[in-house]
């Protein structure tokens, strides 16, 4: 059965990496190495605890994606899960708790165990048609991911997809749409690779046409109950008509500083994992989250969103702002214009 989020105006999302380990190799990974430190069970509690309270002093509804490396490889992968759904089953207003993994542990007992914990869903990857994406990968894992993605379903458990696109891939993402689909992918989505410097290789121009052309695909799928297309923030330049505009209010767009968090296994907290220079500092009961969201100098620095070139003046200000992570990655500062932005990319 699928979960359901409650609604509510504020969320505040974190990313919590349980283990660096993985049993992929993916080229585009941000994650240079797969060892080092898990999450320990004994502070699982606390962490949970703390971030619930932080949502609370703002009112929001905490949502959780537990995540790697692949979280299932964490010796205590269990024991977590067991305690973020019994945290969530406590609060009415927690009940957002979701994997981002890979498909090689999704065998028919682990299906089976987390088809009993309402989740809501598991994320997989799929980067290209099977060529391209056992290229990024290994051989093998795009029969095996959607393999996955068809035992999901058939479990109740909603499968939600993500793409990293660069010039490599991305024109094979209208046939990726339609096959994930086909095998009963709840919802896909898409974001751009984020490089140790440069951009993804995509010229502005055709990463808007591609833009365009993808919304207008996908209408299909939304006219039978699919969610719309949301995590590229780019993608509220070819919708504005619809957005209802309401200055002042952040609606959308890039969540970092205002809305997001990441905690990898060692405890780091980065504003976002795939911006290379967004590390925080570390959480403690001390140092706990609620101080590095609001007191924290670089979250509010990165809530200083007026500031951002090209964007400052954008009526798009509180819906989009590009993603702040290709931005770093291609320009070193955090204010620069996202290179693929039409818009601004030649101001």
């Amino acid at each position: 059965m699928k979960e359901e989020c409650p609604e509510k105006k504020n969320r505040i999302y974190l990313q919590w990496h349980l283990t660096n380990k993985c049993n992929n190799g993916c080229k585009h990974c941000y994650q240079h190495a797969h060892q080092g430190e898990d999450v320990r069970l004994d502070d699982a509690d606390a962490i949970i605890g703390d971030f619930i309270e932080c949502c609370d002093a703002f009112d929001a509804l905490p949502v959780i994606a537990l995540t790697g490396g692949d979280p299932m490889l964490h010796n205590h992968f269990w024991d977590i899960l067991a305690k973020v759904k019994a945290a969530s089953q406590s609060l009415t207003k927690f009940s957002c708790v979701s994997i981002l993994g890979n498909p090689e542990l999704l065998d028919e007992r682990n299906i089976s165990m987390l088809a009993k914990l309402n989740l809501k869903h598991f994320q997989l990857s799929i980067d290209g048609m099977e060529k391209k994406h056992d290229e990024i990968r290994y051989k093998g894992s795009f029969q095996r991911t959607m393999q996955a993605i068809r035992d999901l379903s058939k479990a109740g458990i909603p499968a939600y997809i993500m793409s990293t696109l660069s010039a490599h891939n991305f024109r094979e993402m209208f046939d990726v749409m339609k096959a994930v689909y086909e095998n009963g992918a709840q919802h896909w989505m898409f974001a751009r690779w984020v490089p140790n410097q440069g951009d993804c290789g995509i010229p502005a121009n055709e990463y808007m046409r591609f833009i365009k052309k993808i919304l207008e695909e996908h209408l299909q799928y939304e006219k039978k109950g699919y969610k719309q297309l949301r995590k590229e923030p780019l993608i509220s330049i070819c919708r504005q008509d619809s957005l209802g505009i309401e200055q002042g209010v952040v609606s959308g767009g890039c969540g970092m500083g205002s809305s997001t968090m990441t905690m990898l296994p060692d405890k780091t907290l980065m504003a976002c994992r795939r911006h290379p220079g967004s590390t925080i500092g570390k959480w403690s009961p001390q140092s706990n989250f609620l101080y590095h969201f609001v007191d924290n100098p670089k979250m509010e620095k990165y809530r200083r969103v007026e500031e951002i070139e090209g964007c400052r003046e954008c009526k798009l200000l509180k819906y989009c702002r590009g993603c702040r992570a290709v931005a770093y990655v291609a320009t070193g500062s955090d204010f620069k214009h996202d290179p693929q932005c039409l818009l601004h990319c030649h101001k």
